[in-house]
Formats: C-alpha cells, structure tokens, sequence
C-alpha cells in the first residue's frame, strides 16, 4: 500500500484583538438584526473564506479559514481592515 502526497487546501488563521476591540465586535454584532448583517456573514462573503468563528472561549481571537488559492496577502489586508473598521464601528 502507498500513501499519496498531500495536499494544502486551506489554511487556519487566528487574528488575536485587544479585548475592548473584541467586545466591541461582539456588541455591535448583538445590534444586527439577522445573521447576514454581522461582522461574521461579511468575512464568510469573501470569495475562499469558510468557518469564521468568534465567541471569547478562547479569549479575544478571530479565527477563520482561507482556501490556498484565494490566500493573498491582499486579502488578509482586507479582512483585518474589516474586522478592525467594524470594531470601531465604521
């Protein structure tokens, strides 16, 4: 038996957030009035973006996954503009 090569298909991704700039996320996320509204739903509406996860368990992170071919440093520029814009509340 052989084993095949592997193959890198997403990567994992933890944006550490001082704690007051999370709690504003969290709070302004409890203004939205559905789902699709929330910092959450923009990030996962990125082309190769998947499972955005946020909820303090883990203390004040984001973390997220992008798909390797959509993984460019243009787009964490643009996700970590985002997520920053949205905890200070633009």
């Amino acid at each position: 038996m052989s084993i095949g090569d592997l193959t890198v298909t997403m990567r994992s991704y933890c944006y550490e957030m001082e704690v007051d700039d999370f709690m504003a996320v969290e709070h302004r996320d409890d203004e939205c009035d559905t789902w699709e509204e929330t910092l959450c739903a923009r990030l996962e509406a990125l082309e190769g973006v998947s499972r955005v996860d946020y909820n303090g368990h883990f203390g004040a992170n984001i973390f997220f996954n992008i798909d390797t071919e959509d993984d460019t440093h243009e787009l964490n520029e643009k996700m970590i503009r985002m997520i920053n814009d949205w905890a200070a509340g633009k």
